[in-house]
């Protein structure tokens, strides 16, 4: 189909600007137009008439008739749809281009703003605007056309009616010589041919192969195939038929100049298409060529317009719903007739199927009375055997509910007349005892959308007996599934409640004997020791958190030291033997802390099964009082060989000075005469020396008995400590013969002069220090330095005593503060051994450490830490 370009006027009465407009539109790349020039108004006002352009493009200032002239002219007998105008103006006057506007132009150019770009545009945006507005026309004049056509063919109701509609209609509307409709026909190769249709035949196992077609069938058809075609073919045809192509495009056929070929295309279940489907094909719609539409033109070649292809398209789907309907209501007449045959077999069919029932109701007849007496002798067996059971049988209805059935055993458990509860059915909730009355109205009204019912219950009898009992029953269920009545038992279970609720109290004092004892119990597996069970007081006494965490143990965990298999083949033996073992070990808790228990195992029975039950008990109080008792028999042990060393001491250390000082007595006593007054001092000087050491040696056994026996007091207050030290070491006895001296070294000044002063306790600190200073100047060589370091670190106070004296063996260093005790290597040197023990004891108190560093030969450290601040328990016992 050939659509020709939009024809244009240019009316300008200058040559030049004429060919400038017709070279602006003849060069555009992307339109085609065909274009017409003139150099008058009125020719192209004449022209118009006789054959009306697509656009006119006008000068407005024409010398015989100017643009607002021709407007009126032209709008006499053409629309601006039908022939638009732009006008070209020297001119830029709003009240202008308003004026044109309204008589009719499409737009307005200025001359002198005139390019190539601006007049295409504008020509080409009209001429879009113009084709929009003409095919919106023809479409709502197309749709009324189409509802008119569509409406009268579906007024036919067979197939010859509606082809002689169409073609009727179709020739009138289209002004065409002749309309065809060809049809496919599918079992015969024949054409039939009329005035309105002609019909082709395809073969229905087509698969590609040229198109059969009988030209001698019909003489019409045979002057169609003498000559070509010159005209195209408009239109689609089906793949399937390319044939139809061939006959339709011949030359000269009857003097057809042009045609229109529509595939008629209907869709179908595949049960109903022309071709048959495979058999592994699915049932869906499915789509074939029914025929074509074809529209001719004869007298002259026409060129067809896209918007009568588009209409014809259109409606060859209305004509395809048509002739579908057409068919159907073929189909429905034969079927029809096919329906009073049906049913003419059908009444003689149920004429014989009749006298077959008659026959078959006398033996229904014969069988109902035969099973009728089986029944009653089934009911009365039934009967026999309800009234000779404990059970109660019972039938009830639910809608409503009433109670169709109850056997004899009803009044013997319920003590209540049968008939009570088939006149008043819900009266059997009154017997049940109240305390499971709401549990029962739960399950049975639950149960009503169940298909089965188990529950126990109490209920109370007239004589105000309890009984308790068993209820089972299942839904009998009607067409829809819903539950229509029920059946079931009762049994009376009281014996068995009583028996079972006597076992569930042995079972519980069993397990509250087991829960509660004092003592731990497990359950032991006797052969891989894994622990079965527990009660209380073993997850407390194994510090478990749950019951869980100590079932996952073996008891061989909770040995400190666990069996090995010879003491388990021991203690096998024992349980077989004797039946029973006992002892005392060390167990370990979850937290890893040890305890002492006293173990007992005994193998019972459980069900056929041996279990070994063990018991333990807590008895590390009893192992700590046993170790008490031992460490004060061992104390005690070491009083007395205290009190024996402490009494060989004290001779020794008193006989000597007292043998001393009563020589010296006796000697002033008897030869005071002869002595000088030099020999007179000096034997006193020997008394009084004796004397003090004496006292020192008896103060310091008061001062350790005080200890012992608790009466020292540790009264902290505040002390200069560096300056209290330097006092100390002044108030030393120092000898100068020996050329000793004492020293005190300040580690760290500004600490001391930073921190407030300690709350010491100066009785006891001033023991301390003379103690450790004395004994190093004792045990120090002539000449020797002995230093007394002072420190603080951290929240300590540090002591320091440095000697160069004999030190000590790491033997003698084990045993330095025990009393009494001295160094090997002291030789002739003398001493009680009481100083350390008292320094001991003063530490202590004071809540202090000390530590010794020592090499025989090489001198001795003592370094004692007391605290600068003290807890606030040890301040409340203060």
């Amino acid at each position: 189909m050939t659509v020709s370009p939009p024809r244009i006027f240019i009316v300008d009465d200058s040559i030049v600007i004429l060919k400038l407009y017709h070279a602006y539109l003849a060069s555009d790349p992307t339109h085609t137009y065909g274009l017409e020039t003139f150099l008058s108004g009125p020719a192209a006002l004449a022209q118009c008439r006789c054959q009306p352009p697509d656009l006119v493009l006008l000068d407005y200032t024409m010398p015989d008739l100017n643009g607002m002239d021709f407007l009126e002219t032209l709008r006499t007998f053409a629309s601006p749809m039908q022939v638009p105008v732009i006008i070209i103006t020297d001119h830029d006057s709003t009240d202008l281009a308003v004026q044109l506007m309204k008589a009719g132009a499409q737009d307005y150019l200025l001359k002198l703003k005139v390019t190539p770009e601006a007049v295409r545009r504008s020509v080409n945006t009209i001429l879009e605007h113009r084709q929009l507005q003409i095919q919106l026309q023809r479409q709502t004049e197309l749709q009324g056309l189409l509802g008119s056509i569509t409406f009268q063919i579906r007024q036919c109701l067979t197939l010859d009616e509606i082809l002689e509609t169409l073609v009727t209609l179709l020739r009138s509307c289209l002004g065409v010589d002749r309309v065809v409709v060809c049809r496919s026909l599918g079992s015969s190769t024949a054409i039939a041919a009329s005035v309105r249709s002609i019909a082709l035949s395809t073969n229905p196992e087509y698969d590609g192969c040229p198109l059969s077609v009988d030209s001698n069938a019909c003489p019409l058809f045979k002057q169609l195939c003498r000559n070509q075609l010159s005209s195209t073919l408009i239109g689609t045809l089906h793949p399937s038929h390319p044939q139809l192509l061939d006959i339709l495009s011949l030359e000269n056929c009857c003097g057809i100049q042009s045609f229109i070929t529509i595939p008629i295309t209907i869709q179908t279940h595949a049960s109903f298409a022309p071709r048959p489907k495979p058999l592994d094909a699915p049932s869906q719609l499915q789509e074939y060529i029914w025929g074509w539409l074809v529209v001719e033109q004869c007298s002259h070649d026409r060129q067809w317009q896209p918007w009568e292809v588009k209409f014809l398209e259109q409606l060859s789907v209305q004509v395809a719903i048509a002739i579908q309907q057409a068919e159907l209501y073929h189909h429905l007449q034969n079927w029809n007739a096919q329906l009073e045959v049906s049913v003419a077999d059908r009444a003689a069919a149920l004429q014989e199927v009749e006298q077959e029932l008659r026959h078959l109701n006398r033996d229904l007849e014969i069988r109902v009375a035969e099973r009728t007496q089986a029944l009653q002798a089934m009911n009365q067996r039934f009967e026999q055997l309800v009234s000779h059971i404990n059970e109660v049988f019972w039938m009830v209805n639910l809608n409503p509910f009433t109670v169709t059935y109850l056997s004899p055993s009803y009044e013997k458990i319920w003590g209540y007349p049968a008939q009570c509860l088939y006149d008043q059915p819900h009266l059997w909730l009154e017997t049940v005892h109240p305390e499971d009355l709401p549990l029962v109205s739960h399950l049975w009204h639950q149960a009503v959308r169940e298909t089965s019912l188990t529950m126990d219950y109490r209920i109370l009898r007239p004589d105000g007996q309890q009984r308790w009992i068993h209820l089972e029953g299942v839904a009998v269920q009607d067409d829809q599934g819903g539950n229509q009545r029920w059946v079931g038992m009762a049994a009376d279970i009281t014996d068995r409640k009583t028996s079972e609720l006597e076992t569930i109290r042995h079972r519980t004092l069993r397990e509250a004997i087991f829960n509660e004892a004092t003592d731990a119990l497990l359950l032991i597996d006797p052969q891989d020791l894994q622990i079965m069970d527990c009660n209380q007081r073993a997850i407390e006494l194994f510090d478990a958190v749950t019951k869980d965490e100590l079932l996952s143990c073996n008891l061989n965990q909770l040995h400190k030291a666990p069996f090995n298999p010879r003491q388990l083949a021991v203690l096998s033996q024992q349980l077989q033997n004797q039946g029973f073992w006992h002892g005392e070990l060390e167990y370990i808790t979850l937290c890893n802390i040890d305890f002492w228990g006293n173990g007992a195992a005994k193998i019972v029975k459980s069900a056929g099964q041996p279990i070994c039950l063990f018991r333990i008990t807590d008895i590390t109080s009893h192992k700590e009082a046993e170790s008490r008792i031992y460490r004060a028999l061992q104390e005690a042990e070491e009083v007395s060989e205290l009190k024996s060393r402490f009494i060989g001491m004290t001779s020794h250390e008193f006989r000597t000075p007292l043998a001393v000082i009563a020589s010296s007595a006796g000697i002033l006593q008897s030869f005071s005469h002869r002595l000088s007054e030099a020999q007179k001092q000096e034997h006193l000087t020997t008394i009084q020396t004796y004397v003090q050491h004496t006292t020192r040696l008896l103060d310091d056994i008061l001062l350790l008995n005080r200890a012992e026996l608790g009466q020292m007091i540790f009264n902290p207050q505040p002390l200069d400590v560096v300056e209290f030290c330097r006092q100390l070491c002044r108030e030393l006895p120092q000898s100068d013969d020996l050329g000793q001296r004492v020293q005190v070294e300040v580690m760290h000044p500004d600490r001391f002069q930073s921190s407030p002063c300690p709350y010491l306790d100066e009785k006891l600190l001033r023991q301390t220090l003379i103690n450790l200073l004395s004994n190093a100047l004792k045990y120090s060589p002539p000449q020797a330095l002995v230093t007394l370091y002072l420190d603080i670190q951290e929240d300590t106070l540090m002591f320091q005593v440095e000697d160069q004296g004999m030190g000590m063996s790491p033997a003698d260093i084990s045993q330095l503060f025990e009393a009494f005790h001295r160094g090997h290597n002291v030789g002739t040197i003398q001493g009680t051994g009481l100083g350390l023990s008292i320094v001991k004891k003063c530490l202590d108190l004071q809540h202090g450490q000390i530590t010794v560093a020592s090499e025989e030969g090489k001198g001795s450290c003592f370094t004692v830490h007391l605290p600068l601040t003290l807890d606030e328990a040890i301040l409340n016992q203060l």
